[in-house]
């Protein structure tokens, strides 16, 4: 079912803003009951928790709308490795910008495999440069929430994940470790990331794991009680992987939003060239494999509308070509394309990679024939797919058209943040900010 639009009256938007509190640097390995709540000094004070109905009009730090055009969620990934980028293009805490999305989220903190625990993936960077302190204090100055994204592909490989499902006790220190680095840097909710229960990193083994999932994530709902975090849910777009992964029903009485990754719909060792993020089918294609199916498939499997958040790339997925003179959508390909100068990942260019190219003599491509459409540049036999603004706007359509909850991009740093391609800086953040916060935007880009 969907949430009624009687419900959501107008355009309600919600930026919950809370005082930054201090915890003790150590605590101790406490039980966490189903009503207990971790204090300031680490002790438990045991209150009597009300379990809140998500389908309910009073969901904390949501921002709805009924009308098109209305103010929508923008959430926007931090990664803190793009910090260590050579050659001018390093990405900051003091980079960022606050001030163009209603949720910052930080990758990440990571499950550690011996205590169950999530913990700084970077220490140096997250700790002793106090990053994470840092990027809470930017955020919440400029009137948008912090939060924590826990996991992450890398972090999903093995079985710890897993064996976290499995035991009560674990989730207790997973939840009680993630409430403390609530208290201590400032973070007001958080993204689990893990990729994807039962599944891990795709290997798929234990169908059982869809039920504890949701029983983890209810955990962590009672544990939070009446405060305002958030909890959201970053999950896969191919629909197959998210019913054996996901009780969506069961989830979205306890989480916030469903983060929709949009994007990595084919691999670029398919052997042959596609776009990685498209919204409609593509030549050849599964029908499936789309952003228009995957959000048909949300709403038509009960998913409320609002509750809906997809995910645009800020990346393009490349090949190399068999053939440079065969270079459109489903053309033969040997492999991923060679990395980016910048980012160095097989099969991956970051856009501000993409638009230096485009300068530099490399070929761009699109086709808009009825529903299909879509963009490539392509130089001798190296060919990268990627969204640019009229993708995204057809994109900002569909999540109006479909009242969702917002938008999401991976991520900060891979946009153009420097402006070097002569559209101002970050164009892609700026529009798809203008879009769905309401306002408007002069970036255009062919």
């Amino acid at each position: 079912m969907r949430w009624p639009e009687s419900a959501f009256p107008g355009a309600l938007v919600l930026l919950v803003k809370c005082i930054c509190f201090s915890a003790a640097d150590q605590v101790e390995s406490l039980s966490l009951s189903e009503r207990a709540l971790i204090q300031d000094d680490g002790s438990q004070q045991f209150v009597s928790v009300e379990v809140r109905d998500k389908s309910s009009a009073d969901i904390s730090s949501t921002s709805f709308s009924s009308e098109e055009g209305c103010s929508k969620k923008f959430i926007c990934y931090f990664t803190s490795w793009a910090t260590y980028r050579p050659g001018g293009w390093s990405y900051t805490v003091e980079t960022m910008d606050a001030t163009l999305c209603t949720h910052y989220v930080y990758a990440f903190a990571v499950l550690d495999n011996s205590t169950y625990r999530a913990v700084p993936a970077d220490p140096n960077l997250d700790i002793q440069k106090n990053y994470f302190k840092k990027f809470c204090t930017k955020v919440k100055a400029a009137g948008a929430i912090p939060m924590l994204g826990v996991g992450g592909w890398t972090n999903s490989g093995g079985q710890a994940w897993e064996e976290l499902l499995k035991d009560s006790k674990k989730q207790d220190q997973f939840i009680i470790s993630i409430i403390q680095m609530f208290k201590k840097y400032g973070f007001m909710g958080v993204e689990l990331d893990y990729e994807y229960p039962g599944c891990p990193q795709g290997s798929c083994m234990d169908p059982k794991s869809r039920e504890r999932f949701r029983g983890m994530v209810k955990r962590m709902y009672t544990a939070f009680g009446n405060t305002t975090w958030i909890i959201s849910i970053a999950i896969p777009a191919d629909s197959q992987r998210i019913n054996y992964s996901y009780d969506l029903v069961g989830l979205q009485q306890y989480a916030d939003w469903f983060s929709v990754m949009g994007y990595e719909y084919f691999s670029v060792n398919s052997g042959v060239t596609y776009l990685h993020a498209p919204l409609v089918p593509q030549p050849n294609a599964s029908n499936r494999l789309n952003v228009e199916y995957t959000i048909q498939y949300l709403l038509n499997a009960g998913v409320y509308p609002q509750a809906v958040v997809l995910g645009m790339p800020l990346y393009g997925k490349g090949y190399t070509l068999t053939n440079p003179n065969h270079h459109t959508v489903n053309c033969p390909a040997v492999g991923p394309s060679q990395p980016g100068t910048v980012t160095q990942s097989n099969g991956t260019m970051a856009f501000f990679e993409i638009c230096m190219n485009r300068k530099g003599g490399w070929k761009m491509e699109t086709r808009y024939q009825g529903k299909y459409y879509g963009r490539w540049i392509y130089n001798n036999n190296q060919w990268v797919g990627y969204d640019g603004i009229p993708e995204l706007r057809k994109k900002v359509r569909l999540i109006q058209n479909e009242n969702l909850g917002g938008g999401m991009i991976w991520a900060l740093d891979l946009d153009d943040f420097r402006g070097k391609c002569g559209r101002g800086k970050s164009p892609l953040t700026n529009f798809l900010s203008a879009q769905l916060l309401g306002g408007s935007s002069e970036n255009c880009i062919d």
